[in-house]
């Protein structure tokens, strides 16, 4: 009986990290992109310096990031490192994993072609998104706008496109991935265990209470 309900975490478990696998990888190898192509110029070029317009790009370009929720937070903070102000990065992160194409396409296919259902989940989504983010923007006044960063970060020029440096920035892209990857995937691991506990921890822990009183009890 025990076994039974170990395994059956442990299923649970595995399944919830295999599914979030392919969004977190996404995520950490969309944010070393950014990382090593992303000019700051082109961010002060491309981002809206007043708040409303940026919170809303920020809030649509969730809709071209399919990330998780955890995926989304290596490409958030690669963003604002780039220049991106924070509270654009809220919105993002709070946008992108109910926005992207692959959950608008899932919960589709879930409430069996209800368009309905899925305009709402993503109208909702994108109002809390913004509301956050304006929110945060008033909150955090240092973080309304754009302004020069005093130190440049490393990557965006340009260099790694050269032919001679190809494979070095392919190295170099995996790298950053990588690292990105082994920040996040603890939490991920984290989530799935808490996610599948409380459906079966009652009952583990009850046949363990079982199995100790039954060998308190028996003779020696």
């Amino acid at each position: 009986m025990l076994g039974d309900r170990l395994n059956e975490l442990v299923v649970i478990f595995v399944s919830i990290v295999l599914q979030s696998l392919p969004f977190v990888l996404i995520g950490v190898f969309a944010s070393a992109l950014v990382q090593q192509y992303l000019s700051e110029r082109t961010v002060l070029r491309w981002m809206p310096r007043r708040r409303l317009p940026g919170v809303l790009v920020a809030g649509l370009f969730g809709f071209v990031a399919p990330v998780c929720d955890c995926g989304s937070i290596p490409l958030a903070r690669r963003m604002a490192a780039k220049g991106v102000p924070g509270y654009a990065a809220v919105t993002f992160m709070l946008a992108a994993p109910v926005v992207n194409p692959i959950v608008l396409l899932s919960t589709l296919i879930a409430f069996q072609g209800n368009w309905t259902i899925v305009g709402l989940r993503m109208a909702m989504t994108l109002s809390v998104a913004v509301a956050v983010g304006l929110a945060a923007s008033v909150m955090f006044p240092g973080a309304r706008g754009l302004g020069p960063r005093p130190a440049p970060i490393r990557g965006g020029s340009g260099d790694s496109l050269q032919p001679g440096r190809q494979r070095l920035g392919l190295v170099t892209l995996v790298r950053q991935a990588n690292g990105e990857f082994f920040e996040v995937i603890f939490f991920v691991v984290l989530g799935a265990l808490f996610t599948a506990r409380p459906r079966h921890w009652s009952r583990v822990a009850t046949c363990w209470r079982s199995a100790a009183i039954r060998s308190a009890q028996s003779p020696s």
